[in-house]
């Protein structure tokens, strides 16, 4: 047992050094950040202050160079209106081009469809074996075997 004792201490020590160690680092971090907030603190303040300072100065300005400052920023302001204005109408104009897109398929769809239906009935006089061929629904037999319903 003489042995235990002697490591006993050993142990007790590093974890008490350990322990001291870990207390001043926390104690920097503690301080530093103590020091942060204070600098905080005073930043805070003078920007309070620059704050005061800027609306005292807008008050003692002459009018003339108040309107100048107006005015630059009712410029400001117009650009960005007159953009708005430019998104939102080329925004409208896509919806309209597909409108008028459409349109034009219909039309052409409509067109094609007639064209088909003259085609059919120009054939059905030309080739009445096989538009009566088609009537049954096999115009395949037909092709194949052409002499079979003359």
């Amino acid at each position: 047992m003489p042995g235990g004792r002697e490591k006993y201490p050993y142990e007790t020590a590093t974890k008490f050094l350990d322990l001291v160690a870990k207390t001043n680092k926390d104690t920097e971090k503690d301080q530093q950040l103590i020091i942060l907030l204070g600098q905080m603190d005073n930043l805070t303040q003078k920007v309070e202050e620059l704050e005061v300072m800027s609306k005292e100065k807008r008050k003692c300005r002459p009018p003339i160079e108040q309107g100048g400052s107006m005015d630059i920023e009712n410029k400001h302001i117009e650009d960005m209106l007159v953009t708005t204005l430019q998104k939102l109408n080329e925004q409208y104009r896509v919806p309209e081009k597909i409108r008028e897109n459409v349109e034009v398929l219909n039309q052409m769809s409509g067109s094609h469809s007639r064209s088909i239906q003259l085609i059919e009935t120009l054939l059905g006089h030309v080739m009445p074996h096989l538009h009566q061929a088609q009537g049954k629904g096999s115009p395949n037999d037909v092709l194949a075997n052409p002499k079979s319903e003359i």
